[in-house]
């Protein structure tokens, strides 16, 4: 048996989209409207997160770590680019961490 992940359907692929597959499934059975991940500013897993949230109509919650280990408050937008920029077309809302 092999698994197509040309085929699923998903905007994107691979590991973190399965295992959000089952992580999802049970939020909204339990009822959730929204989903709070964290990560790296550029997390692959965030971007997932925030694109399957939107596919089920859930809002999404980013805490997004800062790099800049030694930033003050409040922290730099980033701007719009990578992951950050695809987070922010799919609707997430973000907020920088340290």
């Amino acid at each position: 048996w092999i698994k197509r992940d040309d085929m699923t359907g998903a905007e994107l692929a691979g590991n973190k989209v399965r295992k959000l597959e089952f992580l999802l499934v049970d939020a909204l059975r339990q009822g959730a409207d929204i989903i709070v991940t964290a990560g790296g500013m550029q997390s692959n897993h965030a971007r997932a997160t925030a694109a399957a949230a939107r596919r089920l109509g859930l809002d999404c919650h980013l805490l997004l770590r800062c790099e800049d280990s030694k930033a003050v408050e409040p922290l730099p937008d980033p701007g719009l680019e990578g992951n950050l920029l695809a987070m922010r077309l799919l609707g997430a809302s973000i907020e920088l961490v340290s």
